[in-house]
């Protein structure tokens, strides 16, 4: 949440004539989201998350790529335990989180290790059960509709034909 002061401080420079006047809060929260989203969802992380247990005395204290993806899960779908309404901000954050998700269901990379596609998949179905659920529980029209097309891009992806790279 951003104080409507500081965000009324927000401005264009009026002298570099932008296509669009309006500075979107939300986009550059998002940007920044998207980044860092691109960043814990790389094949390179999750190959080195797996094989990081080898390479230790002790395993058990290890975040492992299991870890990490029920971490994402849970925090960026936190909304759908209680029901209600889910923000704007927040809304477009779950669409970044399900547009990776489905990507990686339906054409995985290369390169991605099959215990990431494994896991990704058992965690798509998680929160295939969970967005059901949420969506019994109420919330205005802007989040109904958000949880059903979230939804139904995972059940079709879930039912997609997988198309590997070979």
């Amino acid at each position: 949440r951003f104080k409507p002061e500081f965000l009324s401080r927000i401005g264009v420079d009026h002298f570099e004539r932008p296509a669009n006047p309006d500075f979107s809060i939300s986009s550059a929260v998002l940007n920044v989201q998207a980044g860092v989203l691109d960043y814990l969802f790389a094949d390179q992380v999750a190959t080195r998350l797996l094989n990081s247990a080898d390479k230790v005395a002790d395993a058990t204290r290890l975040l492992k790529l299991s870890d990490l993806y029920e971490n994402l899960q849970t925090a960026i779908w936190s909304e759908l335990r209680g029901g209600g309404e889910i923000r704007s901000m927040r809304r477009n954050l779950q669409r970044e989180h399900l547009r990776r998700i489905v990507n990686a269901l339906i054409k995985p990379s290369a390169t991605a290790p099959a215990d990431a596609r494994s896991l990704q998949r058992a965690y798509a179905v998680e929160l295939q059960a969970a967005i059901r659920g949420a969506l019994s529980k109420g919330g205005g029209k802007e989040t109904k509709a958000h949880l059903a097309e979230s939804l139904d891009l995972l059940n079709e992806a879930l039912k997609a034909p997988l198309q590997r790279n070979t």
